[in-house]
């Protein structure tokens, strides 16, 4: 049977050690893919457990020189773990790193010191390098190469360089004038690459701070109802399907459930996108993290701890951070490459010196050939990317823009025509009637019919007519008694993008657009000359029963705040805006012009705007779709570049949408594409940077201006130099989050 596992990883040091694990386990019968994220240290195995058992995988792992884990050890812990032991290496190797250099320059180089020195020096290495030697090994069995092979090469030569100064020091003498004494020089490069190691295990314990604010919306205890009406405070975690949970005002739910005592606000913003709580009484779904903003309610308990949403948006969130971008996909297959081409070209610059300035130079040549080993630094190219991403990611969550994957920032960047799919993406909820026109045998029944469909329904027109028809029953007759109102509306039938229809004490009703209004047998031309105080930027909405027309609203819809700014922005921004609207033609054109969009297409149909976005992509187009949660075009084969779901909530929003924009705030789609081109720029910068790093450090470490300046770079240097790229490339990555959204 087809499964898929996560597992956790210690031992992995760099992105080869990661790249090794993919190959083993990929080699393993019945192994479908292994995908490893070094960045987490975390691997997803697709397997057939049928052909395969997982215990195989622990066995396979181990053979290149790492551990998995067992899934019972959480990550954060064996993060910890691997944190707490490079953390003592570290402070151990730059304790001795430190001592030996000032035995080295103040005691002198005298035959009783470097003996001590040496095994010193011996016991160090192989407490501290033991891994990177042991890789290593492994490594060269299989024919691979990683950072631990320059880290274990470039301290193993100069330990063992160092050695023979120190056991053959007449013959040294006698050639060279002195012996070599290199011991500080393979410590010193030690507490740098673990220094490295250190710091890059501080960053990928670190939890999100989106992840952080996620789970600060759980309350650590609940107030349980026992059977008996005491109430307990028990751990969340404890709490059990059916249980009874108190929830004060102002207090957070613990988990999800459905009200059973009571009645109050509740403030779903994290999970939702509402803005404001939203009314919910006995037999209402409430969820975990969200807040109890007025009365206190009884809940009983359906899910909870791992089960809720709120925990499996947090799943989600973790998931999304852990994605890989196509940049960081061939920066990840350059990392081999290019240890292998350090390694070729440490080795050139040993053969080239000892040609050019013969077997005297030989001290020489062997300290340009560690320098180069110290100072190439592959593993930036991947940190370049992989970290920017994390970071981006999580601050686009923290600022309520929620990326689906690393794919989507990077296709966002490219993004240079934006399409609204509705006009609902642009204006407001709660439209208003601006002009009404109402037949002579339109009655208070019908008025109350509308009244009560209005406030029946979720349709915003409907809404929106019916508080009207109640104003008109005030002018018209005597008013509608709300509460006195005893029938109701029955067999409601939805039309989409024409009408609805339905009965109201057992009066048949229909209400909708001009089509609609004609499919119903209503002369629409012979009204024409009633409606003309019907402004052109309005829709009109019809309303009748069987082919008599009792009422016509002129609908005016108001602009989301910020919509004309968002526009301007977008348009300074390199990306055109498209609008498709399936209103009437006056009112959306009216609409379109007002806005500013580049171009009106209506009366679309959703085959009709498939077809047109399929179009647009195919002349060169990156798109971006814009739509309401409610909006879905993916059953006509619309696969926009990137789609844009405002109001959506995040969990199942990210099933669907590539960005989700929970709070509905259109501004955001201006900061969405701007934020995805500056990270997009902020990666590309950190690529350039690490390749003329690399370039200028590797020739300088060759010795290529020995011959003109008479200088030589330290192999000390040369690590310092390694370490240094690396902080440069993760704190430039993470100032993503100082960027303003």
């Amino acid at each position: 049977m087809k499964r898929k596992d996560t597992f956790h990883i210690t031992g992995m040091h760099c992105v080869v050690c990661a790249h090794n694990v993919e190959n083993a386990l990929s080699g393993l019968h019945g192994v479908f893919s292994a995908s490893v994220n070094f960045a987490e240290s975390t691997v997803d195995v697709e397997y057939d457990d049928t052909l395969v058992l997982s215990n195989q995988f622990y066995e396979c792992v181990k053979s290149v020189g790492c551990e998995l884990l067992d899934n019972t050890e959480s990550k954060p812990a064996s993060g910890k773990k691997d944190y707490k032991s490079t953390k003592i290496r570290t402070v151990i190797a730059w304790v001795f790193a430190v001592l030996v250099f000032y035995i080295s320059v103040f005691v002198g180089n005298i035959q009783t010191s470097r003996e001590f020195l040496a095994i010193i020096t011996l016991l160090v290495l192989v407490y501290c390098c033991g891994r990177y030697y042991l890789n290593t090994f492994r490594g060269i069995i299989r024919g691979s190469f990683s950072i631990d092979t320059l880290v274990a090469l470039s301290t193993g030569f100069t330990y063992l360089f160092s050695l023979s100064g120190t056991l053959f020091p007449d013959f040294w003498i006698k050639n060279y004038s002195s012996p070599p004494f290199y011991f500080d020089v393979a410590l010193g490069i030690t507490a740098f690459a673990l220094l490295g190691r250190l710091f890059l295990c501080q960053v990928k314990n670190k939890s999100s701070l989106s992840i952080k604010k996620f789970a600060s919306l759980m309350p650590v205890k609940a107030k349980v109802i026992m059977e008996d009406g005491i109430e307990i405070d028990s751990p969340v975690n404890s709490l059990q399907r059916g249980d009874k949970i108190y929830v004060g005002p102002n207090e957070s739910i613990a988990a999800d459930g459905t009200i059973i005592e009571g009645e109050s606000l509740i403030e779903e913003r994290m999970l939702g996108g509402e803005s404001s709580p939203v009314l919910k009484s006995v037999g209402s779904k409430v969820f975990a993290g969200t807040i109890n903003r007025k009365n206190a309610i009884l809940v009983n308990v359906e899910k909870s701890g791992s089960q809720t949403v709120l925990a499996k948006i947090i799943d989600r969130l973790e998931n999304v951070q852990n994605s890989e971008s196509p940049v960081g996909k061939v920066a990840y297959g350059i990392v081999p490459a290019f240890v292998c081409a350090v390694l070729a070209i440490s080795l050139l610059t040993y053969v080239i010196w000892l040609n050019v300035y013969g077997m005297y130079a030989f001290p020489q040549a062997f300290e340009a050939f560690i320098a180069v080993l110290a100072i190439g630094c592959p593993l930036a190219f991947y940190l370049s990317s992989r970290i920017t991403v994390k970071a981006a990611i999580d601050r686009g969550a923290l600022s309520n823009i929620f990326f689906k994957d690393a794919v989507t920032i990077e296709n966002l960047a490219k993004v240079n025509l934006a399409v609204f799919s509705d006009v609902r993406a642009l204006i407001e909820d709660i439209p208003y009637v601006k002009e009404k026109y109402l037949s002579s045998q339109c009655t208070k029944s019908d008025l109350t019919a509308l009244y009560v469909v209005g406030n029946s329904k979720t349709n915003p027109f409907c809404k929106a007519i019916g508080d009207y028809a109640k104003n008109l029953a005030a002018e018209k007759h005597d008013g509608i008694d709300a509460e006195r109102i005893v029938c109701e509306v029955t067999d409601y039938n939805s039309m989409p993008d024409n009408g609805i229809r339905f009965v109201y004490d057992e009066k048949k009703y229909w209400l909708g657009n001009v089509i609609f209004a004609k499919a119903n047998g209503v002369d629409v031309d012979f009204y024409k000359t009633l409606l003309f105080n019907f402004p052109d930027d309005t829709s009109v909405v019809y309303f009748g029963s069987d082919n008599n027309l009792l009422a016509a609203f002129a609908i005016k819809e108001k602009l989301k705040d910020g919509v004309k700014e968002t526009l301007m922005g977008l348009r300074r921004k390199g990306v055109r805006v498209y609008l498709l609207s399936d209103n009437d033609d006056k009112p959306s054109q009216a609409l379109g012009h007002e806005t500013g969009v580049d171009e009106t297409i209506v009366t679309a149909t959703v085959e009709e705007k498939a077809r047109l976005i399929a179009q647009w992509q195919k002349q060169g187009n990156k798109l971006t779709l814009i739509c309401d949660s409610n909006y879905n075009m993916s059953e006509v084969g619309v696969k926009p570049d990137v789609r844009i779901e405002m109001n959506g909530a995040i969990g199942s929003g990210l099933d669907s949408a590539d960005v989700v924009l929970p709070s509905g705030n259109i501004m955001y789609i201006e900061k969405a594409i701007g934020f995805s081109r500056e990270v997009k720029s902020l990666i590309k910068r950190n690529l350039y940077l690490t390749a003329i790093y690399n370039l200028i450090g590797i020739i300088i470490a060759a010795g290529a201006f020995y011959y003109l300046f008479d200088i030589m770079l330290s192999p000390i240097i040369a690590a310092a130099a390694a370490f240094c790229c690396i902080v440069y490339v993760v704190t430039n990555s993470l100032s993503v989050y100082k960027k303003n959204i």
